[in-house]
């Protein structure tokens, strides 16, 4: 399968303030740094996902994994992008201050229909959380003779 989408990639400073909406984890599988929020979204308003998303549909066209890091000021994290087994795409990026939010996002094919995965890992690999999301397929309308 050939790659054919895009990924975009935000970083931004952490108001200290918390948000309505996000998942709320306290992933520490690092001593170096955690993950504090993961969610997938389909809007980010002022540095914050503004939904939950869980399930996709085919006709959606993007997505957007939000992920709020602690504890790792200076050090660099991934998004890997995973579908089917199948890495589709990892996106580096610099943490800049001792609480920061990073999101990358991915133009999806319609026919990747499944299970889709992103693990943020810190810059040795390991893992710091993982999220799955599914992409469903639409299903048809029916004829306007039959509405």
């Amino acid at each position: 399968m050939r790659f054919t989408g895009t990924i975009l990639l935000f970083v931004g400073t952490l108001l200290l303030a918390g948000s309505a909406g996000a998942e709320q984890n306290s992933d520490t599988n690092s001593s170096a740094g955690s993950v504090v929020r993961a969610v997938f979204t389909t809007t980010i308003s002022e540095r914050e996902p503004q939904d939950s998303v869980v399930e996709l549909m085919n006709d959606s066209g993007k997505i957007m994994f939000f992920t709020e890091f602690k504890g790792m000021s200076g050090q660099t994290a991934i998004h890997r992008w995973e579908y089917q087994g199948k890495v589709m795409a990892e996106v580096p990026f610099q943490i800049g201050a001792e609480r920061w939010r990073a999101w990358s996002s991915k133009n999806l094919e319609p026919s990747w229909i499944g299970e889709w995965q992103v693990t943020a890992l810190d810059e040795s690999g390991n893992e710091l959380t993982t999220r799955n999301f599914e992409m469903k397929t639409v299903a048809p309308s029916a004829p306007a003779s039959m509405r």
